[in-house]
C-alpha cells in the first residue's frame, strides 16, 4: 500500500487545474474559524466572485472543471471542495451536521459572493444553511439538488451510486455515470478527474463524508424559500434526464431552465449550454 504521502502527491497531480485544462485557475486555502477551519478551493477569473458548491463527488471542486474555463470569463470564480472531499479537511469525530452547515456560512461570509451556484448535495446543503440565515443571503442557483423535495432517485441511479460507494473502483464509476445519464467522453483532463476521485474514495477516511452529508437530502420548509423564489433569490439550472432529482419532482414555485440531453450533473454534460443559461439567470437575479 502506498504510504498517505504518495496518495495526496498523486491526488495534487491528477487535480492540478493545468491538467483539469483550467488555464488562469490555481488552488487556495480560505481559513475559516469553527470546526472545519480552512476550505480548499480553485481559483480564478476576474469580476464579480461567484462561489461554486459542488456535490458528493470525492474529488471536490474539479467536478466543475469543464465549465470553470467559461465562467472564468465573466467572473471571479471560487468553486470549493465540500469537507472530506478534495483538500478540504473534514469536521472532527463528534462533530455533527452543524459543523458542515457553520462551514458553509462562514465561507459565505467570508468571501461574500455575489452568487452561489451549488449543485446536488452542496445544493440541499446551501438550502438548509438559507433557510436559517438571518442575515440575506446571495442569490442561489440549484442544480441537481435534493431537499426541494422528499428525496426518492430512479432504481437503478439508487443502486449505482451505492455500489461505488462500497466498491469505488473505475467499472463502479462507470455505471454510476450511465445511471446518472451523464454524457461519456475521453480526453486527458476527464481521465485526470476520474483518477482523482478514486483516489479520494480509496484513501482513509475518503468515504465517510458521504455519512456526514446523507442529513443533508431532508426536505427543507418551504415557506421562506418560495417567498425567496418569487423575489428571484432562488433557482434553479436541471438537466431533464436527472435520475436522482428529477424535474418533474421540483416544485412548481422554483424557476428552473431545464437542459435537455444532460443529466444529474449538467455542468458536466452540457457545458456551453450551462454557461448561457447561468449567464442569463444571474443576469435576471438581485445582486
Amino acid at each position: 500500500m502506498r504510504p498517505p504521502e504518495a496518495g495526496r502527491a498523486a491526488l495534487e497531480r491528477h487535480l492540478a487545474p493545468e491538467n483539469l485544462e483550467c488555464p488562469g485557475f490555481f488552488r487556495q486555502t480560505i481559513e475559516l474559524p469553527g470546526a472545519v477551519r480552512a476550505a480548499s478551493a480553485l481559483c480564478g477569473g476576474d469580476g464579480p466572485l461567484l462561489l461554486l458548491v459542488p456535490g458528493g463527488v470525492a474529488a471536490g471542486a474539479a467536478s466543475f472543471f469543464p465549465i470553470l474555463p467559461l465562467l472564468a470569463t465573466r467572473y471571479r470564480v471560487v468553486a470549493v471542495d465540500l469537507p472530506g472531499c478534495g483538500f478540504t479537511p473534514e469536521a472532527p469525530a463528534g462533530h455533527g451536521p452543524e459543523a458542515v452547515e457553520r462551514w458553509l456560512s462562514d465561507l459565505l461570509a467570508a468571501l461574500r459572493p455575489m452568487a452561489v451556484v451549488a449543485a446536488s448535495i452542496g445544493g440541499a446543503l446551501a438550502l438548509h444553511v438559507l433557510a436559517q440565515a438571518s442575515q440575506p443571503m446571495a442569490p442561489l442557483v440549484l442544480v441537481g439538488a435534493p431537499a426541494l423535495t422528499p428525496w426518492r432517485p430512479r432504481l437503478g441511479a439508487a443502486l449505482a451510486m451505492a455500489a461505488f460507494a462500497v466498491v469505488p473502483a473505475r467499472i463502479t464509476l462507470w455505471v454510476l455515470a450511465v445511471a446518472s445519464r451523464a454524457r461519456l467522453w475521453r480526453s486527458p483532463a476527464v481521465d485526470h478527474f476520474v483518477a482523482a476521485v478514486l483516489l479520494a474514495m480509496r484513501r482513509p477516511g475518503g468515504r465517510s463524508f458521504l455519512r456526514r452529508l446523507q442529513p443533508f437530502t431532508r426536505p427543507v420548509a418551504g415557506s421562506r424559500l418560495q417567498a425567496l423564489a418569487a423575489e428571484r433569490r432562488v433557482c434553479g439550472i436541471w438537466g431533464e434526464l436527472d435520475p436522482f432529482v428529477e424535474v418533474h419532482r421540483i416544485p412548481t414555485w422554483l424557476r428552473v431552465t431545464a437542459l435537455a440531453s444532460a443529466g444529474h450533473y449538467p455542468f458536466m454534460d452540457q457545458p456551453q449550454a450551462f454557461a448561457e443559461a447561468l449567464f442569463a439567470t444571474l443576469e435576471a437575479s438581485p445582486v
